[in-house]
């Protein structure tokens, strides 16, 4: 099945429950199927109301009772990039214990396809907030920013407004934490993420939510990606350049971009 199949389905909770077997069956007809644990669903793909049809990827955490052969598969399902991490479930102890985002991710919102290793009662304890929480999520904002230029320069205007806006929440998760300390409560959904942001960063996020579900001209994601270049180096403290600066000094074809900060700079 391929193409947009959004109208085959009376609603996104219904495309979702299909493809959770799909995957669950998938996952069971693999070699090390036997040493599998627990299929989880997080992201998006465990909020409904926050999947978008043929944009949001479809993100599973199979683990397993040893270390895993594989640490990440790919395959693509109908009208979704359906993403598989592979954990042992000592790696996942160590996650909690050192405060991974995955590790608030799976604690608060989550589905579970199998569970056979007492993972449900593992992902119940609360996570702590730690310099590593706030580490990767400020760095794992950089990481979409330079998502989103490449996908520009590739003109997949689409995929470039849809990295911005994992970029941006990235950062309102980062500054959530930040702000609140060990009590601060990591933002899931976008309603929870808005309720998080105020003026010119929330105003950015609100758009970023809209433009994901449009068609984007070049001109219109330019204007949305230079928004979300300055607003983000604004909020981090970094000196930042513009796309326009960046367009004009390439030559030739753009393969990878890579956004990350040294000495006060975001380059």
């Amino acid at each position: 099945m391929m193409g947009n199949n959004t109208e085959l389905y009376s609603s996104v909770k219904e495309y979702l429950e299909r493809a959770f077997q799909a995957i669950k069956d998938r996952v069971s007809e693999i070699k090390e199927a036997e040493n599998v644990k627990a299929i989880v669903v997080f992201g998006s793909a465990a909020r409904p109301e926050d999947f978008v049809i043929g944009l949001s990827d479809i993100d599973i955490l199979v683990v397993t009772e040893g270390n895993p052969d594989r640490r990440q598969y790919f395959f693509r399902l109908w009208d979704s990039e359906v993403n598989v991490t592979y954990m042992s479930v000592d790696e996942v102890t160590k996650m909690f214990s050192s405060g991974d985002p995955l590790a608030f991710m799976l604690h608060r919102d989550c589905i579970m396809l199998k569970d056979e290793g007492n993972i449900s009662s593992l992902i119940a304890v609360k996570p702590t907030v730690t310099e590593c929480t706030l580490r990767i999520l400020r760095n794992s904002s950089l990481v979409a920013l330079g998502l989103a230029i490449e996908s520009y320069f590739r003109e997949e205007y689409g995929k470039s407004i849809s990295h911005a806006y994992h970029a941006v929440r990235h950062l309102a998760r980062y500054k959530a934490l930040k702000d609140d300390g060990k009590a601060g409560v990591f933002p899931l959904s976008n309603k929870e993420v808005s309720e998080t942001l105020k003026g010119r960063l929330l105003n950015l996020f609100t758009g970023l939510v809209e433009a994901r579900s449009k068609v984007m001209s070049k001109v219109e994601c330019k204007d949305m990606l230079e928004e979300t270049i300055r607003t983000m180096a604004s909020e981090l403290g970094l000196k930042h350049p513009s796309l326009s600066s960046l367009e004009e000094s390439l030559r030739g074809e753009v393969n990878v971009v890579l956004a990350k900060e040294l000495r006060g700079l975001m380059v």
